[in-house]
């Protein structure tokens, strides 16, 4: 409250009439009341009574508990009389209500010392304006916001909401989003959420958004004390205004946001995501939303919903949600980019046992998904839809991916280029899927899709692993769309062991390349093992056009290929070689390994079993490569390893 005393000094001209009395300019009136809240011995020469006082008071009562000598000597009594102030009309009591001694007394504050002119509301409100100080609740002091980095707090364990500064922070996140957004001169505002383990909900009444330049993390007294699993946000509403569409979420982020070391979830019943970036691409050096250490989990729909970019990791999990680990998609004009940034050990990110897919990509999307588990979803691991470009070669990389046992493909690929990238240090794994481990659908004729699982350095290639897909119903890898470049898909380093139905149920191929309508792709194969698979190694299904090749010292080399070790042999071949083209095909095989050691017995049925029109895996004995074609398809095979 701000208190104006600068009518104090008021002057009284000519009779003033008072309760019945006059009184004449230049009379004295009895310092009584004045004297209660300012004693005059200063002025005062003598304790008893004053020469023009009428009443015959003294003042003695008054001058002992405030001497007013400091005041006396910046406002004598020949400049301003008594007679200028009646005692009757103002009264002490009036005074002492306004100003009390408690709060300004006269020996801390003096009337010269502090005026009206000095503390005015112009000279207060141009040092801070009201945009900059939070007003106290509570008691506490006022919070000033700015400089370069802002810190707002918040702990629902105090009794009553502060202004969000450490001594007093907000009881609610809500509170904190509810301040007006950083100033120009502000880099980063954090909002620290104080955790507890034993009771971590903050339940919110709205979705927390949070815009750009805003952090909310649980590092609360420290850079690294926050600990996700102590911050649990429990929120929903209506997200629309960053989504572009109807969209419920329990917490938004803007492009230049970020959400670190907390978990969130929707209430129970109620649908919508947990955590949902803006529809609206980065520009200039504004970041993509950043998402750090964050648990979405039983949310009743998305985990995580991108419809822009966003930048994830390391140690993202989306896991147990209704519809979805991680789904990105996009209907909007413009490529949005989404990267699951590396972690290192139990910092990786995981999308794992979620209804639905653990990862969807649809729309004008590039991904970089590092260090990440998709396992024991309701659909595939990871499934990626997206346009390929033919102008500016784009692709989708994926590394240290653990696609496991979930009811589909481990890595389902509609559309679009993806390079799964060798280590060093890690395998890919997709391995125990209901159905594939690896599987690019079957497109258009003129197809959308081309997959590369990237060769190990290590020469002989066949001697390190860089990619698993084994223990799968269906098989570890298949292919059912031509390239669009007419080029061949890339397979290198792969370990495609004992896939297919237990008890020979299902056939199982470790490599399955197969024509589909229009679609013949073309397979280029190195460095990869394919044994105990209830089927064949690998089958290849021949078309007019398309081609294998397993092994070419004149193109890239040797095949390093292994369809066969001695005993540890494929259920029913080697290579099922699935000639559909009606014209007998002559295939080339370079340093490959079988399960008899070379020289290659190739004429007889033995090695390669002719099934006339029969399809594969309906021969009763193995053989090293069946066939569908009025002649063998090998006929020269000089070197092996």
């Amino acid at each position: 409250m701000r208190r104006r005393l600068g009518w104090l000094g008021a002057i009284v001209v000519g009779t003033v009439h008072c309760s019945g009395a006059d009184f004449e300019v230049g009379t004295e009136i009895p310092d009584t009341a004045v004297d209660v809240g300012v004693a005059e011995t200063g002025g005062d020469t003598t304790t008893g009574p004053d020469t023009g006082d009428t009443g015959g008071l003294t003042d003695s009562g008054f001058d002992v508990p405030v001497v007013d000598s400091a005041s006396d000597s910046a406002i004598v009594d020949s400049a301003i009389v008594d007679s200028a102030i009646v005692d009757s009309a103002i009264v002490d009591s009036a005074i002492d209500t306004a100003i009390t001694d408690s709060t300004i007394t006269d020996s801390t504050i003096t009337d010269s010392a502090v005026t009206d002119s000095v503390f005015t509301d112009t000279a207060i409100d141009s040092a801070v304006t009201d945009s900059l100080v939070v007003d106290a609740d509570a008691g506490c002091t006022p919070f000033v916001l700015g400089g370069t980095n802002e810190d707002v707090y918040v702990d629902k364990a105090v009794a009553v909401g502060g202004n969000g500064s450490k001594a007093c922070p907000f009881k609610t996140i809500l509170a904190a989003t509810s301040l007006s957004a950083p100033g120009a001169g502000v880099t980063r505002r954090t909002i620290h959420v104080k955790g507890n383990l034993a009771s971590p909900d903050y339940a919110e009444s709205a979705p927390v958004v949070l815009g750009p330049k805003i952090t909310l993390t649980s590092n609360y007294d420290s850079p690294t004390d926050g600990n996700r699993l102590g911050v649990r946000i429990v929120a929903l509403g209506n997200c629309a205004a960053l989504a572009g569409t109807s969209a419920q979420c329990a917490v938004g982020l803007d492009n230049g946001a970020r959400l670190e070391r907390v978990s969130v979830r929707t209430p129970t019943g109620a649908a919508g995501h947990g955590v949902l970036t803006t529809v609206t691409l980065p520009t200039g050096a504004v970041a993509a939303p950043q998402i750090a250490d964050v648990l979405a989990e039983q949310c009743n729909e998305a985990g995580f919903r991108v419809f822009g970019s966003a930048d994830l990791g390391p140690s993202v999990q989306g896991n147990a949600n209704k519809n979805g680990g991680l789904v990105v998609q996009r209907a909007a004009a413009g490529r949005g980019l989404v990267n699951v940034l590396a972690g290192t050990g139990a910092s990786g990110s995981s999308f794992s046992n979620n209804s639905g897919h653990g990862i969807s990509v649809f729309g004008d999307y590039v991904t970089t998904l590092t260090d990440v588990t998709t396992n024991g979803n309701t659909a595939n691991g990871i499934v990626i839809g997206t346009p390929y470009d033919t102008t500016v070669k784009v692709a989708h990389k994926l590394s240290n991916i653990q696609a496991n046992n979930n009811s589909q493909d481990g890595l389902r690929v509609f559309t679009g280029e993806v390079w799964v990238i060798a280590g060093p240090g890690w395998i890919n794994r997709f391995n125990g899927n209901k159905q594939w481990g690896v599987h690019t659908t079957a497109g258009d004729g003129s197809g959308s899709a081309y997959l590369v699982l990237e060769q190990a350095t290590v020469v002989p290639p066949g001697a390190t692993v860089a990619h698993e897909a084994q223990n799968n119903v269906l098989g570890g890898l298949r292919i059912a769309q031509v390239t669009p470049t007419g080029s061949p898909h890339f397979v290198g380093s792969l370990l495609a062991n004992n896939n297919g139905g237990s008890g020979g149920g299902t056939l199982g191929y470790g490599v399955l390349v197969e024509v589909v309508g229009s679609n013949q792709p073309s397979l280029t194969l190195r460095g990869s093992t394919m044994l105990g698979n209830t089927g064949a190694g690998l089958r290849f299904v021949r078309g007019t056009t398309n081609t294998l090749d397993i092994g070419t010292l004149a193109t890239w080399g040797a095949g390093y290929n292994v369809f066969g070790a001695g005993s540890n042999k494929n259920g029913k071949a080697g290579i099922c070689y699935d000639n559909v083209s009606g014209a007998n095909v002559t295939q080339l095989a370079e340093y490959d390994r079988w399960s008899i050691a070379c020289p290659l017995p190739l004429g007889t049925s033995s090695f390669q079993l002719d099934l006339g029109s029969a399809a594969c895996g309906s021969n009763a004995t193995y053989a090293e490569i069946t066939f569908r074609q009025t002649t063998a398809p090998f006929t020269s095979i000089t070197n092996c390893f």
